[in-house]
């Protein structure tokens, strides 16, 4: 399973509600992009990091910088594929810090021959815990060039297959933490167990 896939975290977002850049944020004891890489090394063992700071290429991970800004995850999603050496990535997000291995494995096992296999949580599709095949290079090049950023249109586009993560196994996996109040909730009912 491990050679087969590849892994992409995003951290190329602007941070504009937490005010910092997300993934370097610390949630117990660790930056949030750490808790994604933790469970992302348990699935792949070719794994990078697309952002446009260099403080993440302080990580001992591969880090390129979005070969198209200013597009959203849409921009991202494209220089993970072109970058991946294998056909399938699994694009994450590096706002998600208790995303777990058990998650991405389901996810990876799913995985066949769509070109895209996202998951999804309470009805929300998360187009940044999803699976996409480099067949998608053409298609997301062309999205980019016609100014189609939406990733709910993208996925329709693309006839995602959608995978139901709502058993209790997965909870707060799914967890964006998008201001400073989301990771102190997060941190306080850590600390709390």
């Amino acid at each position: 399973m491990k050679g087969k896939i590849a892994v992409a975290v995003l951290a190329g977002g602007k941070s504009s509600r937490m005010g910092r850049d997300k993934g370097m944020m610390l949630f117990n004891g660790k930056t949030m992009i750490e808790h994604v890489l933790t469970a992302a090394s348990e699935i792949a063992e070719d794994i990078f990091i697309i952002a446009n700071n260099e403080v993440y290429d302080n990580f001992s991970y591969p880090c390129f910088a979005d070969e198209k800004i200013d597009c959203g995850p849409i921009g991202g999603i494209f220089t993970a594929l072109l970058q991946a050496k294998v056909d399938k990535v699994l694009v994450l997000s590096c706002d998600v810090p208790m995303m777990s291995a058990s998650v991405l494995k389901k996810l990876v096992g799913l995985s066949a021959d769509e070109k895209v296999l996202a998951a999804a949580h309470k009805g929300e599709i998360q187009p940044l815990c999803a699976i996409y095949d480099k067949k998608c290079l053409t298609y997301f090049r062309e999205a980019i060039g016609s100014g189609n950023f939406k990733m709910k249109k993208v996925l329709q586009d693309l006839d995602a297959k959608i995978i139901d993560f709502d058993s209790t196994d997965y909870k707060g996996a799914f967890l964006n933490i998008n201001t400073p109040v989301d990771l102190a909730n997060l941190q306080s009912l850590y600390d709390k167990k």
